[in-house]
């Protein structure tokens, strides 16, 4: 697998918007962001759809998305909006702390923590 930019991950996740599903490409280390209806194209299309009906610009997003279906082993989809929840990440770190004295001492910082909504 090729090294990735956690931090490019991470802002990425900060701007994911509905109707769209991010991967990131473990070959290459790029992250493909692909609207779902292209996805649905690609997963309904033949080999030997050219999908001429569609724009240049479209014909490429859908042979992206062609190559994610084809080659899923390739990518790992990053999470969407509704799986991104920072507190329950902290949460879930906090309490994978081996160390008791650890463990407590965060659970107890982000139990403290103002939150904002």
């Amino acid at each position: 697998m090729k090294p990735v930019s956690l931090k490019e991950i991470v802002d990425r996740l900060d701007f994911l918007m509905d109707e769209w599903k991010y991967y990131l490409n473990k070959k290459t280390g790029d992250i493909v962001e692909i609207q779902m209806e292209y996805l649905s194209i690609a997963e309904e299309s033949e080999d030997d759809n050219d999908f001429s009906e569609y724009e240049d610009w479209e014909q490429d997003a859908i042979r992206e998305a062609v190559d994610v279906v084809e080659n899923w082993n390739d990518y790992v989809e990053l999470p969407d909006r509704e799986e991104v929840n920072e507190y329950r990440i902290m949460e879930n770190f906090c309490y994978s702390q081996e160390d008791d004295k650890l463990r407590n001492k965060l659970c107890h910082s982000i139990y403290d923590f103002p939150m904002t909504v």
